[in-house]
């Protein structure tokens, strides 16, 4: 059965929207591994390690809201296979920072 022109327009515009935000998500994602960085920094330490941790608290926020909102889009073409794959990224590299923030840490204070 043929789609409306209407319907389709929608269709795209929800794929569009859907592609901008797995694109913040992975950008905001990669922002980690800078601030993670810094936080090595003698006299930027405290923000690097600031950001980080506000990063880990934001990153799934926005992985659960694009989840919820395009995570079953149904829409052919590589495009889409594309966003999800930066929000898989998105996942990973969040994943990796929740990881490797206590050990970081373990390794500048010690255990105590």
């Amino acid at each position: 059965m043929p789609r409306s022109p209407k319907a389709v327009a929608g269709g795209h515009e929800q794929f569009q929207k859907a592609f901008g935000e797995a694109s913040s998500l992975v950008i905001t994602a990669r922002l980690f591994l800078a601030f993670f960085a810094l936080s090595f920094v003698p006299f930027l330490s405290l923000l690097g390690s600031s950001a980080s941790s506000v990063l880990l608290a934001w990153v799934p926020v926005l992985f659960l809201r694009w989840y919820r909102r395009y995570g079953k889009l149904d829409y052919p073409g590589d495009e889409y296979r594309q966003a999800r794959d930066w929000v898989q990224q998105a996942v990973v590299i969040w994943g990796l920072a929740l990881f490797a923030t206590p050990i970081r840490y373990f390794i500048e204070y010690g255990v105590r």
